[in-house]
């Protein structure tokens, strides 16, 4: 008994990772696990939520560290 709920908590968290880099696929899992597995789906549904907000607060940053380097090149050379 204790070996299966190890190796359930084992696949719990591939899952969690697949559902944290691949947010859509985590989207989907959190929608067909609703009425099966609650709480796994609420794992899913988290996961994916960390993965979308994660993309999306470095997506931000990696856009106006280009702003910023665009800016400071322009300044540099004289303009356009």
């Amino acid at each position: 008994m204790e070996n299966k709920e190890i190796n359930n908590e084992y696949r719990s968290k591939w899952r969690n990772v697949l559902c944290f880099f691949f947010p859509f696929v985590g989207f989907i899992l959190f929608l067909v696990f609703t009425d099966k597995d609650k709480y796994f789906s609420k794992k899913c549904g988290i996961s994916a939520l960390i993965g979308f907000l994660t993309i999306l607060l470095l997506s931000i940053i990696l856009l106006v560290l280009f702003l910023i380097y665009s800016y400071i090149y322009i300044i540099n050379h004289g303009g356009l």
